[in-house]
């Protein structure tokens, strides 16, 4: 019955707004990621609105092995082909906020930091060989 209801909302929300309307994008106005905002008129939000709650729907019908995550694909047609980015799908996850784990920072390797000393070591010989030759070949012609 719920999922009859929710449904039923969405299609309501679907129908009622037309998705040639529609305008939705993500935006960077500025030089990093928190520098960016949605734009968006009536038809575009609810229409996104829409897909999230689809997603959210989605994670009550699939059955979740403990500790995994299953992919939403959003098929948002409405969405400016002007965005700076997208968001193709969402990751579902069936845990509370308690339990998630954060990201984990990048921290490079030993090898990797090793390669660019390495890259470093040959840029810096060859500009050192490129100087002598430079300075031989002017006291050659001098």
């Amino acid at each position: 019955m719920i999922k009859t209801v929710n449904q039923t909302i969405i299609d309501q929300i679907i129908q009622g707004n037309s998705s040639e309307r529609a305008y939705f994008g993500f935006f960077q106005y500025g030089g990093g990621m928190d520098e960016s905002c949605i734009k968006a008129n009536k038809e575009g939000l609810f229409l996104y609105a829409a897909s999230l709650i689809e997603a959210g729907l989605a994670i009550e019908e699939r059955g979740f092995i403990e500790n995994s995550t299953q992919t939403f694909g959003l098929s948002a047609d409405f969405i400016s082909e002007n965005s700076d980015f997208d968001f193709p799908f969402i990751e579902l996850i069936n845990k509370p906020r308690l339990e998630m784990e954060p990201f984990q920072e990048y921290k490079q390797s030993w090898k990797v930091k090793l390669m660019g000393y390495v890259f470093g070591g040959i840029l810096l010989f060859i500009l050192l060989l490129t100087l002598i030759g430079f300075i031989t070949f002017l006291k050659w012609i001098f």
